[in-house]
């Protein structure tokens, strides 16, 4: 019962979400001329971030890892700049 409350819950905020981009992209489109397929592509690209961040191989854990793996080469690039 929880899971099927939890799937309703989320498909009604992708439904306001969905309608709330569409209201912005408008307003966009209407006051600065910018295309708003631009807009719903990236709101689509960060849901299914969103959507998919406590999975194991999803783009969320690869981003956090990519940045880990940054941080970790910065620091050996430090160590090794002073010694």
């Amino acid at each position: 019962m929880k899971k099927i409350l939890l799937l309703a819950i989320t498909i009604l905020f992708y439904i306001v979400l969905g309608v709330l981009g569409w209201v912005i992209s408008q307003s966009l489109t209407n006051i600065v001329g910018f295309p708003s397929n631009v807009l719903v592509w990236v709101a689509i690209l960060c849901s299914i971030i969103y959507a998919y961040r406590k999975n194991k191989d999803g783009m969320y854990q690869l981003f956090k890892d990519i940045h880990q793996s940054n941080l970790d080469d910065i620091e050996k690039q430090e160590k090794e700049e002073a010694s």
